[in-house]
């Protein structure tokens, strides 16, 4: 019994971490702008590791705004991710009682920060330039007015799905193990 929840725990672990990796290198949220008529558009796909500049679009001119930079929050949210892959990996290659318990805190860090980062997009769409995080609709500026269409993207989901994966499994095969522990010791 032992064993195959050793080999369960390690299957979930790297999907977990697969998951992971393939989150940050995914977008999580896709905007786009366009002119009334359609006939022009901007659509960009913030990615983990690529910046936020685009909400100055928004309000410029149509100038060159240079490089896209780096957001604080974002460094802290690609660190967090890359922390969640690391200790879902520890936890498929730990044995004993630290495995499950690693797996359950990866989880918890990853879920974190995906309410962090939903948290982070609504407060700029809402609070900043009135947008909900996903929808379509009219804003209207000192330019003109413009459809603006946003979505949550494969890699918002991707974490969310390892988040409560490693979470579950490591609480569950946390429970196992004491459960077995105890039924070891009583017989």
């Amino acid at each position: 019994m032992v064993s195959q929840r050793s080999g369960v725990r390690s299957i979930l672990g790297l999907l977990c971490t697969a998951l992971l990796v393939a989150a940050v290198l995914s977008p999580w949220w896709r905007i786009t702008i366009a002119t009334e008529s359609g006939s022009q558009s901007i659509t960009a796909y913030p990615y983990t590791l690529r910046g936020e500049r685009l909400l100055d679009l928004i309000r410029s001119s149509g100038e060159y705004l240079g490089p896209l930079r780096v957001s604080r929050e974002m460094k802290l949210h690609t660190a967090a991710l890359v922390t969640g892959a690391l200790l879902c990996f520890l936890g498929a290659i730990l044995r004993g009682r630290w495995a499950g318990l690693v797996l359950a805190a990866s989880g918890l860090i990853v879920l974190l920060d995906v309410f962090k980062f939903y948290e982070r997009m609504r407060e700029l769409g809402e609070t900043h330039y009135g947008f909900p995080v996903q929808g379509q609709f009219i804003i209207t500026n000192g330019l003109g007015s413009f459809y603006l269409t946003n979505q949550l993207l494969t890699g918002f989901y991707l974490a969310l799905l390892s988040g409560i994966l490693a979470l579950l499994s490591g609480v569950l095969l946390t429970l196992l193990r004491h459960r077995g522990a105890s039924a070891g010791a009583a017989g």
